[in-house]
């Protein structure tokens, strides 16, 4: 009697892993795969079901929360091109960049998308309030660095110290949420200025601007700071620097024609003076810095123009 095998032949096992294989409903048997083509359609969307979650949704959100005059239009022209400005979240996103572009930056002529926010949500809320002046503070423990920065629109008029003050924690919990975005840090600027802590207001002006030199209003700050310290010749460098970039802009303009005047430049000051003028021929204050060169300069009889349109436009003075 032959001894039988403990191993079976290399063949005899091969044949048997394929008999294995082949046999379906066995539990070591190949699934089914269906693939996918390239090029071809995948699962069926929810047609519900918003198409912003994910990458654009965060990009977009990150861009409307840097604050800085190209992420806002930047934001706003992404919203336009993926078709999200009937959405819920493109609407609100939109009311958020239309309002920090205006409020902001309302020398930086662009034409904006309507301003239709959900009127439901917290952002438009926030909005509505601050447009009366009325702060509306975050909710506790919020991650949501937009309920932060948002409701401080209340107090870019304010100038009593301790209401300014009053928004500093918030602004700070921001900065830590997004350290590298605009908002905050300029807020962070306007309440140390207004407050006379000169020191911590050019310090977040001055890291402002270096997060992004198109924010002109931080450039502004530094100047009225440059101008106040007596460091006149640094704040006209400053802002002939920002005008070659910005040579529209009349908020830069105004300000560089007063440093003029600080400087007793009476020449440049009365040529800048007398270009926003033309834009303005009722502006109070550089109506009365005009009479006031042409005074400097010897020419009393055509200061008398622009003091009796000052007396038709502040009678009580």
């Amino acid at each position: 009697m032959k001894k039988r095998p403990d191993r079976l032949p290399g063949r005899y096992i091969f044949l048997w892993f394929c008999f294995l294989f082949l046999l379906p409903g066995c539990g070591g048997g190949a699934q089914k795969i269906t693939e996918t083509p390239i090029g071809g359609q995948g699962p069926a969307e929810n047609p519900a079901a918003p198409r912003t979650s994910g990458g654009i949704a965060d990009e977009i959100r990150s861009l409307v929360e840097n604050g800085s005059p190209p992420s806002l239009l930047r934001a706003l022209d992404l919203i336009r091109s993926r078709d999200l400005g009937g959405s819920e979240f493109g609407r609100t996103m939109n009311a958020a960049a239309i309002t920090f572009m205006r409020q902001l930056y309302p020398d930086i002529q662009t034409q904006l998308p309507p301003f239709d926010p959900p009127q439901t949500h917290s952002y438009t809320r926030i909005i509505r309030d601050a447009e009366r002046g009325v702060y509306t503070p975050p909710p506790p423990n919020s991650p949501d660095y937009l309920e932060y920065t948002l409701p401080f629109l209340a107090y870019l008029s304010e100038t009593r110290p301790e209401r300014l003050l009053s928004a500093l924690p918030d602004l700070t919990r921001a900065q830590e949420l997004k350290g590298d975005a605009i908002p905050a840090l300029y807020f962070q600027g306007l309440v140390y200025e207004r407050s006379g802590r000169i020191a911590e207001a050019r310090d977040a002006y001055t890291r402002t601007y270096e997060l992004s030199g198109e924010c002109y209003p931080a450039a502004l700050g530094l100047s009225r700071i440059m101008l106040k310290g007596g460091d006149i010749q640094g704040a006209i460098r400053l802002l002939t620097e920002l005008i070659t970039r910005n040579p529209d802009n009349m908020a830069i303009k105004r300000q560089l024609a007063l440093a003029y005047y600080e400087n007793r430049d009476w020449s440049r000051s009365e040529q800048a003076v007398a270009e926003i003028l033309q834009r303005n021929p009722r502006d109070g204050q550089f109506l009365l810095i005009r009479a006031h060169i042409m005074v400097e300069q010897g020419q009393f009889l055509q200061a008398q123009a622009p003091l009796d349109l000052y007396a038709t436009i502040d009678t009580g003075n």
